[in-house]
């Protein structure tokens, strides 16, 4: 998988690295509900994307975390199906805790910074056919934000866990006859910790006659 390489500097010399996938994809949208729960919703071509990312993410180098900016198509079409949609995150960022300890504060810094170095990079990706056990994975992922931007931040296990997860979506063919029972996938049960709720990654594909750019 290609990405984009940001080498930014914080303060006191600190060099974090941002890795941004080459390929975007404009059918993940990420939200949230009045209760503090996070959501995304994404069609067949979305969860693969997510797919590849958690895979990636759970093999991530010292000082590194990935950066998927949110360019949602189909707000319009959305709308009809959900409420709540009027608030939307902007992007999500994916943190291996065993990799990268930083703060919200300096995580939007790093964002933020208009001077840096860019290179090229390939990350293999690697999903283990076996599916994680669950004690690997429990009370690890928090999810929480800062402004417009969804944080995910767990160990390698959970986010091989959340690639299962999307992988399993990704099996409907972008085919909106599957969004009246939406399938979906819990990560908001006792995988998060007490600061979270965690996040439900949900199907959901815009119908054609309802696209809007």
């Amino acid at each position: 998988m290609k990405f984009e390489k940001r080498t930014v500097k914080l303060h006191g010399s600190r060099t974090i690295y941002i890795l941004i996938p080459e390929s975007g994809c404009d059918s993940i949208i990420a939200t949230e509900d009045r209760l503090g729960s996070y959501y995304t919703f994404a069609n067949s071509t979305g969860y693969l994307l997510l797919t590849e990312l958690f895979s990636v993410a759970a093999k991530l180098n010292q000082d590194e975390f990935i950066y998927l900016p949110l360019n949602f198509a189909y707000m319009d079409g959305a709308k009809t199906y959900f409420t709540g949609m009027d608030f939307h995150y902007t992007g999500i960022v994916l943190i291996n805790y065993n990799r990268l300890q930083i703060s919200a504060k300096d995580l939007k810094a790093a964002l933020g910074i208009k001077i840096y170095v860019s290179d090229k990079t390939e990350r293999r990706i690697h999903l283990p056919a076996e599916y994680i056990e669950h004690w690997k994975t429990r009370r690890r992922l928090t999810v929480k934000t800062h402004g417009k931007v969804l944080i995910i931040s767990t160990n390698g296990n959970s986010f091989l866990d959340m690639a299962h997860s999307c992988d399993s979506l990704t099996v409907y063919n972008d085919d909106a006859k599957y969004n009246h029972y939406p399938a979906h996938m819990h990560h908001d049960m006792d995988e998060n910790t007490a600061k979270s709720l965690g996040i439900t990654f949900y199907y959901w594909q815009c119908p054609p006659q309802e696209v809007s750019i």
